[in-house]
């Protein structure tokens, strides 16, 4: 069995076309980088470099509980990596062989997207991770920072902790599924480092029908349900949250992205009433998911 298994993730969600990755290839971003489809990517590398790997295409709901590989690479089948994203995994487990996650941040390029003002102000939240440590800060461990952890995909694992937790399967709602599993995240993060890099960028792909209102109402009832999970992994009574959410602030303006988006100042004129009925429906969502993660209840 190979050292190092890589499992390429196809969620049914999403359908872009093997030609629209092919056209990335090569691309270049601010910092330098150049990515590959994520295959296609670890394939090359793993030839390039003569390390063995063990690949597997499969259902992010199918993946199996054991492993027998020391390293296991969960990539979506519409991301790209970095020409060197083999290299610096590699290079992280050797320096840090008892880390848990290792993981960069995950930026979003699109085939195309509708002149809507809302939805480009949305782009570049949709799905994404992001961690912005100081300026020359190449590494950074964000274990004890429970909002800075990353997704449960287009990341690395440790073996060991993949099998101790019995691997990775979406969260389950009455709604479907959720695939970024941030309940597995936590308690990974509780047994070894959750190492940041800056080297381990991946984008991901995706074409302007994944952008269409019932996939971004569902992107975010997923946000507030992932946000009652931290919740309730803290300390203070789940109440004083319920009140503060839903009392308090009920527009969740503490919330990072839907605060900036709240607070917009130059939608476009004629654009107001669109713009304002869309922030509804997503602020719904999101409490949907919050209350229904926190309480258990369904909502209609």
């Amino acid at each position: 069995m190979s050292r190092i298994k890589v499992f390429i993730l196809n969620s049914n969600d999403t359908n872009i076309e093997s030609d629209s990755l092919l056209s990335w290839y090569d691309s270049q971003d601010p910092n330098g980088f150049v990515f590959e489809p994520s295959l296609e990517g670890i394939l090359r590398q793993s030839k390039d470099l003569d390390i063995s790997i063990d690949i597997d295409k499969a259902n992010y709901e199918e993946l199996p509980s054991k492993t027998d590989s020391n390293l296991v690479i969960l990539l979506n089948e519409n991301s790209m990596i970095s020409s060197k994203y083999l290299l610096n995994v590699v290079s992280l487990n050797n320096m840090y062989p008892d880390f848990s996650i290792l993981c960069g941040n995950i930026e979003n390029h699109y085939t195309g997207v509708r002149d809507d003002f809302f939805i480009k102000k949305i782009s570049p939240y949709y799905h994404s991770y992001n961690v912005f440590p100081s300026e020359g800060v190449v590494l950074s461990d964000v274990s004890k920072d429970i909002s800075n952890l990353p997704p449960s995909y287009n990341i690395s694992l440790n073996g060991l902790i993949y099998n101790k937790l019995g691997g990775v399967c979406p969260l389950r709602t009455s709604r479907g599924n959720i695939l970024d599993n941030r309940q597995f995240v936590s308690k990974a993060s509780k047994l070894g480092d959750v190492i940041h890099s800056k080297n381990l960028g991946v984008k991901n792909i995706f074409s302007e029908k994944d952008l269409s209102m019932s996939s971004v109402a569902k992107y975010f009832y997923g946000l507030g349900y992932l946000a009652s999970i931290s919740i309730k992994s803290s300390d203070a009574p789940v109440y004083e949250h319920i009140w503060k959410q839903f009392v308090e602030t009920p527009e969740s303006l503490d919330h990072r992205i839907l605060g900036r988006l709240t607070f917009e100042k130059e939608i476009p004129e004629g654009q107001h009433k669109l713009y304002g009925q869309k922030m509804a429906m997503i602020k719904c969502s999101y409490q949907c998911g919050l209350f229904e993660g926190l309480s258990g209840l369904e909502i209609l």
